[in-house]
C-alpha cells in the first residue's frame, strides 16, 4: 500500500497491491498480481479557450486503476514448456468542478482559479478497458534448435463515462470482439 499527497492537497492517491506466487510442483508456477489505484488530482488540465486572451480550463477528477497481472509457467519437459502471461486493466477518470486559472501566481493554491459557472464544452469523462494476453509454447527439439508458437490476444473498450463500475467493465472487456495474432517462429543450429 501507498499513499501521496499533492502542494496544498492538490492530488492525492492511495495504491493498493498483492504479489502472489504459487509453486505446487517444480514443473508450476503461478503468479498473481493484483493492484488499486484512486487518485484524486485538483488542476487537471482539460483544454485551452484560444484566443486573444486564452483560457486554461481545470477541473478535477477522480481516477480509478484496477489490475491484475497474471503469469502461468509450466515445464512439461526440461526442452518444452508453456508459457501465458494477461493483464486485464480497467481505468476510468470522472471530471467535476471545472475552473479557470484567473491569478496563476496567487500564494494560496484556491486563489489561482475561478469556478466556472457552466462548462459548455465536450464531457471529457472517460474509462479505458484492455486485456492483453500471451500464451507462448517453447520446444528445444534438438540442441540451440527451438520452435516457438505463440497466440497473442487483445481487447479494448473506450467510452465516454468516468464512473468506476468493476463488474460491468469486466464484462464489457470480455464482451469486446478479440483481436487474435498467431506467430511461429523456428530457429535452427547448424552444429559441426
Amino acid at each position: 500500500m501507498s499513499l501521496a499527497h499533492g502542494f496544498e492537497n492538490s492530488r492525492r492517491s492511495i495504491s493498493y497491491g498483492l504479489d502472489i506466487t504459487y509453486k505446487p510442483s517444480n514443473r508450476l508456477t503461478i503468479s498473481l498480481y493484483p493492484q488499486y489505484v484512486k487518485s484524486t488530482s485538483h488542476q487537471q488540465y482539460v483544454r485551452t479557450v484560444s484566443g486573444e486572451n486564452p483560457i486554461y480550463i481545470l477541473s478535477s477528477i477522480d481516477q480509478n486503476i484496477a489490475s491484475m497481472s497474471v503469469r502461468v509457467n509450466y515445464g512439461i519437459m526440461p526442452d518444452m514448456s508453456l508459457q501465458w502471461y494477461a493483464l486485464p486493466y480497467l481505468f476510468s477518470g470522472d471530471y467535476y468542478d471545472f475552473k479557470t486559472v484567473t491569478a496563476p501566481r496567487a500564494d494560496k493554491f484556491a486563489d489561482r482559479f475561478t469556478a466556472m459557472d457552466t462548462y459548455n464544452y465536450d464531457n471529457p469523462d472517460f474509462h479505458f478497458l484492455q486485456f492483453r494476453s500471451n500464451l507462448v509454447y517453447r520446444w528445444e527439439y534438438k540442441p540451440g534448435s527451438v520452435l516457438y508458437l505463440v497466440w497473442s490476444q487483445g481487447r479494448t473498450v473506450q467510452e465516454k463515462d468516468g464512473t468506476f463500475r468493476f463488474k460491468d467493465y469486466v464484462h464489457d472487456l470480455f464482451k469486446a470482439v478479440p483481436q487474435n495474432d498467431f506467430l511461429v517462429k523456428i530457429s535452427y543450429a547448424w552444429i559441426f
